[in-house]
């Protein structure tokens, strides 16, 4: 957050505690809250507010509802935007029996037959996916 903003946030502030506002204080509370972006810290301002155990605001309280403004912030972006779309991925590779190949069990027999005689040691490829590619897809 910028000086101005931290004037405009302290100006709200002051609308409620008539405090004085000069440009120390600014300073002030700009090196404590500075750190703070500008939307979050109107959001802590306001649940410090709600907040009965405080008498007189103080940059403390700003930084320590922080979090749960920045959390509040997110949720509520959360809930404006909804759910995110479900990403689909490519189909299923069509079989030379004209069926999804991970459903044709006898493209699947095949290919576990290749596995078997061809596994090597070590975790090495084994070659099956060329092997599927060249012979059982469509």
């Amino acid at each position: 957050m910028n000086k101005t903003e931290t004037l405009n946030l302290l100006k709200e502030i002051s609308a409620v505690d008539n405090r004085q506002l000069t440009s120390e204080v600014v300073d002030a509370w700009h090196k404590i809250i500075g750190i703070v972006p500008y939307d979050i810290a109107q959001e802590a301002l306001h649940l410090a507010r709600a907040d009965e155990r405080i008498v007189y605001l103080e940059p403390k309280h700003i930084i320590a509802k922080a979090k749960v403004a920045a959390e509040e912030l997110d949720r509520k972006d959360r809930i404006t935007k909804g759910p995110a779309p479900v990403a689909k991925g490519d189909p299923c590779p069509t079989c030379i029996h004209d069926k999804c190949i991970t459903w044709c069990d006898e493209c699947c027999a095949r290919l576990n037959a290749y596995h078997q005689t061809h596994e090597q040691i070590q975790l090495q490829v084994c070659g099956c996916h060329e092997f599927a590619m060249r012979e059982l897809v469509a």
